[in-house]
């Protein structure tokens, strides 16, 4: 199924794509005239999300590291063992939720506050995991965009107009 997409197109020449966009807005419009909780209902997908994540990371580690699939562009080394090691850090946070979930332990929201004690400390060690990860995260990006950015040419006032351009 070939689907022209992307939001550069004109809506007649991407009618499915657009359709998909209006049908998604749609029905989150009329969620908000349902007695489901969207906090909750975004929890309860994050953590779906989370579940699902796995088997989908390894079938791409599988398929990225394929010498049949991806032929001299297959995935090696370090960013071949980072991506198994996410794969392995997923699984056992799935792994580690459906452990200490149980009847008086469910994952609840709205807060820590309201949850028994085992299950506020599996949750703060998860959320101070997932901070440490956001801010590892955030500083690569960072250092790599100001790397890009050190690089390119410097920029100079034209005479003619008050736009900046490349210096030559």
């Amino acid at each position: 199924m070939h689907w022209p997409v992307g939001l550069a197109r004109r809506p007649l020449k991407a009618k499915a794509f657009y359709g998909t966009i209006a049908a998604a807005t749609l029905v989150g419009g009329a969620l908000n005239f349902t007695p489901i909780d969207p906090v909750k209902a975004l929890f309860w997908s994050a953590v779906i999300n989370g579940v699902v994540a796995v088997p989908v990371m390894a079938m791409t580690m599988r398929m990225a590291t394929s010498r049949k699939i991806m032929g001299k562009f297959r995935v090696r080394g370090l960013l071949r063992a980072l991506g198994w090691l996410a794969t392995v850090t997923m699984a056992l946070a799935a792994i580690g939720m459906f452990a200490t979930w149980g009847p008086d332990r469910a994952p609840a929201y709205p807060s820590l506050a309201s949850m028994p004690g085992g299950t506020r400390s599996t949750w703060s060690a998860v959320s101070a995991i997932s901070r440490i990860a956001r801010g590892s995260v955030g500083a690569l990006f960072t250092a790599r965009a100001r790397s890009m950015v050190s690089r390119r040419a410097p920029m100079r006032r034209t005479r003619s107009t008050s736009s900046i351009a490349p210096s030559r």
